[in-house]
């Protein structure tokens, strides 16, 4: 059987992306064969290759081929599990910091653990300007991009340092209004993919 295709009368559907190999045959007589690259594009935007789990695994930031400090397979469930444009970007702004967070190893440290709730704060002044102007929901997303990020024993083991490291401390959101500019994305553009 196979695993990335589908034939349903005279339609061909992928289930997957990936580079495929195509070739008809009706008794004795084949066509020719056919190299077809299928990617995977949502609102114009082509989502990178799924990665190789094992290779993707091996480190903590595993595989990120766009450079946009977000796995590949985290963006790629993100995109899978969120229908609008606007809440997946917010998902893809937490998903940006944990990365980031991870990739830097000084942010274990009691001092230098403060640094990184910078970004958390516009995050959350993101999420509530999103809620009170566009009325996106937000109830699991924390847990969501928590579960998705933090796959592995080397990674667990690393956000349990991190939490350690903030523990006891109070950190507000002072200056982070519930406006747009706390968004690290085009909340104009995302909205309108969604209309």
């Amino acid at each position: 059987p196979n695993n990335t295709l589908a034939i349903h009368n005279t339609n061909l559907k992928t289930l997957q992306d990936g580079n495929l190999t195509l070739q008809a045959t009706l008794g004795s007589i084949q066509s020719n064969i056919l190299h077809v690259n299928v990617y995977w594009e949502v609102n114009g935007y082509r989502l990178p290759p799924m990665p190789d789990e094992t290779l993707n695994n091996a480190t903590l930031l595993g595989i990120d081929v766009n450079n946009n400090w977000v796995r590949d397979d985290v963006e790629r469930k993100i995109y899978a599990t969120y229908d609008r444009e606007v809440e997946r970007q917010l998902v893809l702004q937490s998903a940006r910091l944990h990365q980031q967070r991870m990739a830097d190893p000084e942010s274990i440290n009691k001092n230098a653990s403060i640094w990184v709730m910078e970004p958390k704060k516009r995050w959350f002044g993101c999420m509530w300007y999103l809620y009170g102007a566009y009325e996106v929901n937000s109830d699991n997303h924390i847990e969501f991009i928590e579960e998705v990020t933090y796959n592995t024993k080397d990674r667990i083991r690393n956000y349990l340092k991190y939490n350690r490291a903030l523990s006891g401390g109070v950190y507000g959101t002072e200056n982070y209004y519930e406006v747009e500019g706390s968004c690290d994305f085009n909340v104009t553009k995302a909205v309108k993919a969604d209309q």
